[in-house]
């Protein structure tokens, strides 16, 4: 099955459904071209004026843990909320480095749908810089669902904090690759 995916007229068809008016062909066509890895596919689904397939191409993208980094941090200015939120869903699937950027860059979008999701994301993310978002958003945002959401975060993390001692929020320590056995501040 595999070796007839990687056929180029069998190619040059999932990338042509890309601009189908069938959604379900469409997003068939996206998976499909994620499972055979064809980048010049998933760059013209990136790159297509739907919504939806952008959407869709994150999600892929994101099922395949291909370089995401740099996808997900381009994909965070797209004008659609459907694809903006679609890279939220993929930066907190993400174990990366870049997930809590992306995040914390999306937690301040101007869709209170996806910064909500954003700050549900990043309550997840063991670090002081995502804390300190949560904490401002709490304070600032615009969209009472938003900050009552960060909030709640904010009070949880507070909460574990105390009761471990150490009287602020229990994030371990990373250690800084380029220092053996060094932490970064």
């Amino acid at each position: 099955m595999l070796g007839a995916m990687l056929d180029p007229e069998t190619l040059a068809r999932l990338r042509g459904a890309l601009a189908s008016s069938d959604v379900a062909l469409r997003a068939q066509s996206v998976d499909a071209l994620a499972i055979v890895r064809d980048a010049c596919g998933l760059r013209r689904a990136l790159l297509s004026p739907d919504p939806y397939v952008r959407a869709r191409a994150v999600q892929a993208l994101a099922a395949g843990k291909r370089r995401l980094s740099w996808r997900l941090a381009r994909m965070c200015g797209d004008a659609h909320p459907r694809v903006r939120a679609a890279v939220v869903a993929a930066a907190s699937a993400s174990s990366g480095w870049f997930a809590a950027p992306v995040l914390r860059r999306l937690a301040r979008d101007r869709s209170a749908q996806v910064r909500c999701l954003a700050v549900h994301a990043l309550g997840a993310q063991p670090d002081g810089r995502s804390y300190r978002t949560l904490q401002t958003i709490a304070a600032y945002d615009e969209d009472p669902t938003v900050r009552e959401a960060a909030d709640a975060l904010v009070r949880r993390f507070d909460h574990a904090g105390r009761a471990s001692g150490r009287g602020r929020i229990p994030f371990p320590r990373r250690k800084d690759p380029n220092n053996e056995g060094g932490d970064i501040k």
